[in-house]
């Protein structure tokens, strides 16, 4: 009698294969080459499954307030996507479909949209370079007035990279007003990382609607007070305060973080007219 055919090896864990899957580190069994095609619907089908952790996670986000938090912290790791994943995702998916919405918005003709080269900058560099970063605010806001849509095509690239700083600012901002309840740095920096989350997926929804319409502005303002609610519920959940105190706190710390924003958005504007 010949021998047995020797059973085929995981080619990720060399484990030996005995249905579609691995037992050992559950790769599948036949994978096929990839095409471009093949890698992008890999990629959403990773995110977008309807049993994906996307989803799951996206639920969680927008239904209870914190609990994402608290799962990291009891160590619920695997059904949910990792915090800084899933903020990093979303930061991408919100600015560039933000981008993409805006130009086929102005496309029809229901927002404006002004290249770089109709834009007259009223030579911003001169003044800024004799006087450096001392601006008055009057001068600062006459530059900006005056060269608004070149600011905006400009430092549109960089707005993402002030979110990234603004995540620890918030986690410091929260280590300063709760201390002493056994939370860290880190404890604090998914936290951050959260809120985050929930704040680009909420703003992604309102960049859906064209500015053309006279309640978008009106849903702009009902969203920062979604927001602060929502901060609210995640520090009672996530520190233990009662509702009061919870309320007081993402209320200051709404405050210092406007105040950290628009001192960077100050920087940003700077930087663009200087270069």
């Amino acid at each position: 009698m010949s021998e047995a055919a020797s059973p085929a090896l995981c080619p990720n864990c060399e484990h030996p294969l005995t249905g579609n899957y691995c037992s050992g580190c559950g790769q599948p069994a036949h994978l096929h080459n990839d095409t471009v095609a093949g890698l992008v619907a890999h990629f959403f089908a990773h995110y977008f499954h309807y049993e994906s952790r996307f989803w799951q996670t996206m639920k969680v986000l927008w239904t209870s307030p914190g609990a994402l938090t608290l799962a990291y912290r009891k160590k619920q790791r695997a059904r949910y996507v990792p915090p800084l994943s899933l903020y990093m995702f979303l930061v991408v998916s919100s600015f560039a479909l933000t981008f993409l919405i805006g130009k086929a918005y102005a496309s029809l003709g229901w927002e404006g949209s002004e290249p770089i080269a109709q834009v007259e900058i009223k030579d911003p560099g001169k003044t800024l370079a004799t006087s450096g970063l001392a601006l008055s605010m009057r001068e600062l806001g006459e530059l900006m007035e005056n060269n608004e849509a070149y600011i905006e095509q400009r430092a549109g690239s960089l707005l993402p990279k002030i979110f990234f700083f603004l995540v620890p600012v918030m986690a410091l901002f929260l280590g300063l007003l709760l201390a002493g309840r056994g939370y860290g740095f880190v404890d604090h920096l998914i936290f951050s990382l959260h809120v985050h989350a929930f704040l680009f997926s909420s703003w992604t929804l309102l960049a859906l609607i064209p500015e053309r319409f006279a309640f978008a502005q009106g849903l702009t303002y009902l969203m920062w007070f979604v927001s602060l609610i929502y901060l609210s519920a995640a520090i009672k959940r996530v520190y233990g305060l009662g509702a009061v105190r919870a309320g007081v706190s993402a209320f200051v710390i709404c405050v210092a973080y406007t105040i950290a924003l628009l001192f960077f958005l100050v920087l940003l504007v700077v930087y663009v007219l200087r270069h």
